[in-house]
């Protein structure tokens, strides 16, 4: 929302300086500061670029005001359209964040269906052991029983890790 402000502003003729000032004035807490600091810098005559590069200790981990520092620095090396690229890059990190959540969907169902399949068969066997006992104690009676039974619980171990493995993926 700050960088549609921002290039909506530059469209409207405002220059950086006033952009920075008006998504200050308009955007919420977290944002505003940041972009205040950015303001404030070179109000007080520091470099554009160690202005915009200062804004990063603000918020050091984050990847979207990396990229909006880096496209406004290399635009202003290079020239160009401000307010386009901005566009192009709200559209790319609103893209972003819908492919994270989409991506977390993802994930929560891999898990789910993780614990689903460590669950059901060991819900089966007290189901069927409390139906029909005789039909199950083979299981704990003989040996064959009892190799099987073990078998099937480090096979439920084995998938109920591989799935945790595949699902532990870093967003």
């Amino acid at each position: 929302d700050a960088l549609n402000l921002m290039a909506s502003s530059l469209r409207a003729g405002h220059p950086l300086f006033s952009a920075l000032g008006i998504v200050t004035d308009e955007m919420p807490h977290p944002i505003c500061k940041v972009f205040e600091t950015a303001q404030k810098d070179i109000a007080l005559g520091v470099d554009t670029k160690e202005a915009f590069l200062s804004m990063t200790k603000l918020m050091p981990h984050s990847i979207d005001l990396r990229f909006f520092i880096t496209a406004v620095l290399i635009q202003k090396e290079i020239g160009g359209n401000l307010a386009e690229l901005l566009d192009g890059l709200s559209a790319t990190i609103r893209e972003r964040f819908k492919l994270m959540g989409e991506l977390r969907v993802a994930i929560a169902q891999t898990k789910i269906s993780g614990i689903v399949l460590g669950v059901v068969p060991i819900g089966v066997l007290l189901v069927i052991f409390f139906m029909n006992p005789e039909y199950i104690m083979p299981l704990f009676n003989t040996k064959d029983g009892q190799i099987a039974l073990v078998v099937a619980f480090i096979l439920i171990i084995a998938g109920f890790a591989s799935i945790k493995k595949i699902s532990s993926i870093e967003i």
